[in-house]
């Protein structure tokens, strides 16, 4: 250790001897400690303390206040069928627990478990009561969904109001038309109650862990060529997924940003309009020579960049994925 360090520990270790014994000198000195005691039952001094030590304390800045009416999104299938359904499910969990009433995280474990039973009898009698029920709150939340898309199009938020996200407006126009989901999405919704209902507790990182094995499986399935059920369930969504691309390319032709936001939807920030256009590369003393050398002429097109050309071809690939997977199973 060096002689320095050694020099500050000793200096630092007088200190707080110091201190303490101060300290102890105090305590003992009944008068002193008297005069503190009396300090404090001082009504004016106690709010004199009061008031320094608020002025001090930072003010955290104002929440902008919610708009009340702000146009509401349907709400989904589950939530609907948690609001029929929850003192039914209380009531049930109430008599489990020998009268005691359950705690809100053991309702929603019953509810996604519920839900996940209700789902099942749905699925596997399409005539039944709740095939039935499944299908009228699909129908309410689509013609909600167009009601809420119509609204959001005139929709401005007042002044000193938020959109419903931290930190101001939102970064994505209100109004754009919503894309279309993946078919990885779509599995999501509807098999995460059933991932719940099989692992009560589970964090939120590994509901989704378990999504996606579960999402693996059925692709493995599907691969495999002979599971008819798998190949049914994934032709299932990438019909949605089909449709929903094609409803939003229409939805598009029609789109109008809202003010402060561009023909994509993205929020326009201040300067984006100042910022000059990419100055052309100097030229070379080589590109210059070659520039003023005649043209010759060729029958070959000039080839593009193998770069460029590898990544349109990711970008294509990405884009039409779900799109191919759909062609495969129908040709199946």
């Amino acid at each position: 250790m060096s002689s320095t360090k050694k020099n500050n520990m000793s200096l630092a270790a007088a200190i707080k001897t110091y201190i303490t014994d101060s300290i102890a000198e105090i305590i003992a000195d009944k008068k002193i400690t008297k005069k503190i005691a009396d300090l404090f039952e001082n009504a004016d001094f106690n709010t004199k303390l009061a008031s320094t030590i608020a002025s001090n304390i930072p003010k955290a800045s104002a929440k902008p206040k919610r708009d009340e009416n702000k146009p509401k999104k349907p709400t989904s299938t589950f939530l609907r069928f948690c609001k029929d359904n929850r003192a039914a499910v209380i009531t049930t969990l109430t008599k489990k627990n020998k009268g005691e009433k359950p705690k809100n995280t053991d309702i929603l474990k019953g509810m996604a478990a519920a839900w996940a039973e209700y789902k099942t009898a749905a699925e596997s009698k399409p005539k039944g009561k709740e095939a039935k029920q499944v299908a009228a709150w699909e129908a309410e939340i689509a013609k909600e969904k167009l009601v809420y898309e119509d609204a959001m199009k005139s929709y401005v938020p007042p002044p000193g109001t938020s959109s419903g996200r931290k930190g101001g407006p939102a970064k994505t126009d209100p109004a754009l038309p919503t894309r279309a989901p993946s078919a990885y999405l779509l599995f999501s919704k509807e098999h995460r109650a059933e991932i719940l209902a099989a692992n009560p507790g589970a964090k939120g990182k590994d509901v989704t862990s378990l999504l996606a094995k579960a999402w693996g499986e059925l692709k493995e399935r599907v691969e495999g060529g002979e599971d008819d059920d798998a190949k049914k369930e994934m032709k299932g969504y990438l019909s949605i997924v089909k449709e929903a691309k094609a409803e939003f390319v229409e939805k598009m032709k029609s789109y109008t940003p809202t003010d402060g936001y561009n023909e994509k939807g993205r929020l326009i920030k201040e300067g984006d309009d100042k910022k000059s256009p990419k100055k052309p590369a100097k030229k070379s003393k080589k590109d210059e020579e070659s520039d003023d050398e005649p043209e010759e002429d060729t029958e070959e097109e000039e080839k593009p960049k193998s770069s460029t050309k590898k990544t349109a071809k990711k970008v294509e690939e990405s884009d039409d994925e779900d799109d191919e997977d759909a062609e495969e199973l129908e040709d199946e």
